[in-house]
């Protein structure tokens, strides 16, 4: 055999190996970017939400990448081709390799529409190299609701912004208030009238949220009632 042609064969081995080497020890060159949505927080999957109903959403977010994360867009929408708007925002700030964060999205997700029920929602970071992990798909229940403010003549002084029937029987109503109304006292009634339930939560100048435990009440529908001393706000829910 040629040894000049064995030594240039070596050589070359050699020279591939060290620049293998070079990429594994550089991280500009061996850099990845991967972030994504691990589960959506609130409202968890398995919750049922109320037709109708106005509510926020926060996501998990991960980085799965080698390099820092300064901008995603995070998007979340139930259905696709139907009447509902999605929520679409950028964040701008640091999440480092391996770390996570909930990111509460700053408007709220009305839902008018369950024609198409599928629910994503994704984190996209610019020059992702792994799109396929970007999403977590939350499975909801729906329900009807009727409110019987207006026909009942009832006050709008105060609102039931959103109503969510939460995993393990928990009511989250989510309130707005006009002005310094004093305390709000919420009812949960049967649908002959009879009280079930009764809190009063400290006063509230513009609104709030409030969590009541039904983990004690069987499957049924049920009326909440909310008020203060300007007005009444009645819904209709089912657990």
């Amino acid at each position: 055999m040629n040894k000049t042609f064995t030594m240039n064969k070596r050589l070359s081995l050699f020279a591939a190996a060290i620049a293998a080497l070079l990429v594994s020890l550089n991280p500009a060159a061996n850099a990845q970017t991967n972030a994504g949505v691990s589960a959506v927080l609130d409202p968890v999957t398995g919750s049922t939400l109320i037709i109708g109903s106005t509510f926020p959403v926060t996501a998990q977010v991960f980085n799965n990448g080698t390099t820092t994360i300064t901008t995603m867009q995070i998007k979340f929408n139930i259905g696709i081709n139907n009447t509902n708007t999605a929520l679409d925002e950028i964040w701008t700030d640091t999440l480092a390799p391996g770390d996570t964060m909930s990111y509460t999205f700053t408007a709220l997700f009305t839902l008018n529409d369950t024609s198409n029920s599928s629910t994503f929602c994704l984190a996209d970071a610019p020059g992702d190299t792994d799109p396929f992990n970007n999403s977590a798909y939350p499975v909801y229940n729906f329900a009807g609701v009727t409110t019987m403010s207006e026909a009942a003549g009832l006050d709008e002084e105060i609102m039931i912004d959103h109503l969510i029937v939460v995993p393990g029987h928990a009511l989250k109503l989510g309130l707005t208030t006009a002005g310094d109304n004093g305390d709000v006292e919420v009812f949960i009634l049967s649908l002959g009238g009879r009280r079930i339930i009764s809190q009063t939560t400290v006063e509230m100048s513009t609104g709030g949220e409030i969590l009541l435990n039904l983990s004690y009440l069987p499957h049924g529908l049920y009326i909440v009632v909310v008020r203060n001393n300007q007005g009444v706000a009645v819904r209709k829910f089912i657990i």
